[in-house]
């Protein structure tokens, strides 16, 4: 149970009935945990925050720092393949490049006051709808700092953005383009799971055949002669079911593909806190709401944006997504 509501047992208050003045001024309210009346506050607002949150959606985990920035390591692809090695011969090895990059957090808040009447008369669940909306707020403001993160990465220089690709035609998106990125993820190892576009894309998306009919993994067909087409099984699997989500901060034309258990971390330098202050002369209370956090990506190829204004033709992957030269390399013969 939560904390307000094992609070509330304590003391005998019924939420439905009892405001804030009462809860206060109840025989079995000490005066001296007069602080606890704001976790009454703190539970309304984190209600509010979880009311269809999209950033915990699209992070790795949350980790917990102790200052207002953090040094991440920045690992590079290692150039370390297999080779030929003679007899009484030396392996040839590879390196691991190593750097490093600056993470920012930023104080996020939010407040409201409550005049003397609300805090007398207002049942404190009645009240707790309205708090939900300083909650509700702050969850928002999370969902655009994540989805830009993704995108534009966690510094302005662009070092930490996500790789862009253009559509078979440009300003048409079909099945095949998710296709080419699909596989493309799939044999890097980044699988996504999630996908996010605006609303137009994300209409789009919906009106496509192959969602009306999802396709299965072992396909089968006829081909123009009439004759059975064998099965197909991909053995480079492509995604069973994807999360998708519709959000106005996305650019137009734009698809967002994210392997969320490699592309964001959540950085907490200071958890969700609640303030108040007493403004006699005005008669109101004013309770604030402020966490400090933000994020920061993981691997730059575990998200990739379509943008299918462009053409693939001429913004294709990037070389550091160029998986072919890895394949093709095989074991080379020790030089």
């Amino acid at each position: 149970e939560s904390i307000a509501t094992e609070f509330y047992k304590a003391l005998g208050v019924n939420p439905y009935t009892n405001t804030i003045t009462s809860l206060a001024n109840t025989g079995n309210f000490d005066p001296n945990m007069r602080f606890l009346i704001n976790e009454v506050i703190r539970e309304a607002v984190i209600a509010g925050i979880q009311t269809r949150p999209l950033y915990q959606s699209l992070i790795r985990a949350e980790e917990f720092i102790t200052q207002t920035q953090i040094t991440m390591p920045d690992i590079k692809i290692p150039d370390a393949y297999m080779k030929k090695t003679g007899e009484m011969e030396s392996i040839t090895t590879g390196s691991v490049s190593f750097g490093s990059k600056v993470a920012k957090i930023s104080k996020y808040a939010g407040g409201i006051n409550l005049s003397d009447e609300v805090v007398k008369y207002v049942s404190i669940n009645l009240l707790s709808l309205y708090l939900e909306g300083i909650g509700t707020s702050l969850g928002v403001s999370l969902d655009i700092e994540a989805i830009n993160t993704l995108i534009n990465g966690e510094d302005a220089s662009g070092a930490a953005s996500a790789p862009v690709i253009g559509a078979e035609t440009a300003n048409s998106l079909v099945y095949g383009d998710l296709l080419t990125a699909w596989i493309r993820l799939n044999t890097l190892g980044q699988s996504p799971q999630l996908m996010l576009g605006d609303e137009a894309t994300t209409k789009h998306i919906m009106q496509m055949e192959e969602f009306k009919k999802p396709m299965s993994q072992g396909m089968s067909g006829t081909n123009p002669s009439n004759l059975a087409a064998p099965a197909l099984r991909m053995n480079t699997p492509l995604p069973t079911q994807l999360d998708f989500y519709s959000h106005g901060v996305m650019p137009a034309n734009s698809l967002l593909l994210v392997n969320r258990n490699q592309a964001l971390l959540q950085f907490t330098a200071s958890a969700l806190r609640i303030e108040s202050d007493r403004n006699i002369q005005s008669q109101f209370n004013s309770y604030t709401a402020s966490l400090t956090t933000g994020f920061a990506t993981v691997k730059r190829d575990a998200r990739l944006v379509i943008d299918y204004s462009k053409s693939f033709a001429t913004n294709g992957f990037p070389d550091y997504m160029d998986i072919a030269a890895y394949q093709k390399a095989g074991f080379r013969k020790s030089s």
